[in-house]
C-alpha cells in the first residue's frame, strides 16, 4: 500500500472499521470471547457490519454472524461509489494541504529576499549619508542645506524602520497559521 494511500485510509472513519461497545446484548464467539463488531469494505459486501472473533488473526475460531442484512446490488453499487469519492476527496484534501504549505514556505521565502534587497538599500543610504555627515563636518559644505538632508533622510530611514517592523510582525502571522 502507498504512503499516501495509507494517509488516505487513516482519515477515512477507522475506528469505525471496528466497535467494541455497541447497543444489545453482548455477542461472544467460540472462544467464550466477546466479539466485537466489524464493518466490511469488500466489494461484496461494502458497509456491512458484522461481529467475529478478536483472535481471527492469531489462531482463533472463524466465528462470523452478520449484524446487518445483505445490501442490494444497487445498494453495494452505491456505498462503492460513494466510499471511492470519499477517498478521492481525502487525497485532494492531502493534496491541498501539501500545497498550502509550499506556498507558506515560498511566501516567506519571497518575504525574507525583499527584506535583504531592502536591508542592503538601507545600508546603501546610511553610507551615503554618513559621507555626507563626514563631508559636513569637514566644513567643505552649506551647513543648512546638508542638514536638511540629513534630518529628512533621518526621517525616511524612520518611516522604513517602522514599515519593516510592521512587515516583519505581519509575517510571523502568516507563518503561524496552522
Amino acid at each position: 500500500m502507498a504512503a499516501s494511500e495509507q494517509s488516505i485510509n487513516s482519515l477515512i472513519s477507522n475506528d469505525s472499521y471496528k466497535e467494541t461497545n455497541y447497543d444489545g446484548g453482548p455477542i461472544y464467539c467460540y472462544c467464550n470471547l466477546k466479539a466485537p463488531r466489524w464493518t466490511s469494505w469488500t466489494s461484496s459486501n461494502p458497509g456491512r457490519r458484522f461481529y467475529g472473533c478478536p483472535r481471527f488473526n492469531v489462531g482463533g475460531y472463524e466465528f462470523h454472524a452478520w449484524h446487518d442484512p445483505k445490501f442490494t446490488i444497487r445498494g453495494r453499487e452505491v456505498i462503492l461509489q460513494l466510499r471511492e469519492r470519499e477517498k478521492n476527496l481525502m487525497q485532494e484534501l492531502l493534496n491541498l494541504r501539501t500545497e498550502v504549505r509550499e506556498l507558506r514556505e515560498d511566501a516567506l521565502g519571497v518575504v525574507g529576499a525583499e527584506r535583504l534587497e531592502e536591508t542592503e538599500a538601507l545600508k546603501a543610504v546610511v553610507e551615503v549619508l554618513r559621507s555626507k555627515l563626514s563631508h559636513f563636518n569637514t566644513g567643505n559644505c552649506g551647513g543648512r542645506r546638508l542638514m536638511s538632508k540629513v534630518i529628512i533622510a533621518s526621517f525616511l530611514f524612520g518611516v522604513v524602520a517602522l514599515y519593516w517592523t510592521i512587515l516583519t510582525h505581519h509575517v510571523v502571522k502568516i507563518h503561524k497559521l496552522p
